[in-house]
């Protein structure tokens, strides 16, 4: 009724600017959020091909790393598994913590340390690990009341 009231002119107006209105809301309901969520799409893609780059030249890098079993053996010679984990006990200056170790099969070695540097049993088994493929499969390690200091109770094995 007053759209019959009003001037061809007007009606022509109102009837722009109602296009315009569903536009504006076609943009914001439907167009805005489809682009916003291929902004983030790209971003997630991005981050994730930068994370697939990563993870594949750190994967490289593991597998050039001498730790496998057979060149283990090899670089430790004829010395058997306790006597290389004793001597690099000594050499990462352990000796003194060094209270007891036992074959545990042949690949297998249990240690006992009392008073051992934390920080320094943590290198000797990051480079027992790294040189020679030896790696402690269990550890139990406590806390002395001494700074620095734990009692720990380890299982190695060649990996």
């Amino acid at each position: 009724m007053w759209w019959q009231g009003l001037q061809a002119r007007e009606r022509h107006l109102l009837l722009m600017m109602l296009l315009v209105l569903v536009i504006f809301l076609v943009w914001l309901w439907v167009w805005r959020p489809i682009a916003l969520k291929q902004v983030v799409t790209a971003s997630a893609l991005e981050t994730a091909q930068s994370d697939l780059v990563w993870m594949k030249t750190a994967q490289s890098a593991l597998s050039t790393t001498p730790a496998t079993s057979v060149m283990a053996r090899a670089q430790r010679g004829n010395q058997s598994m306790l006597a290389l984990v004793e001597s690099s006990a000594r050499t990462a200056n352990l000796a003194d913590a060094f209270r007891r170790g036992e074959p545990d099969g042949s690949t297998r070695v249990r240690i006992w340390m009392d008073q051992a540097n934390f920080d320094a049993m943590v290198q000797w088994l990051q480079d027992l690990s790294t040189e020679y493929g030896i790696v402690a499969l269990e550890a139990d390690v406590s806390q002395l009341d001494l700074p620095g200091l734990v009692d720990a109770r380890l299982l190695l094995s060649e990996r």
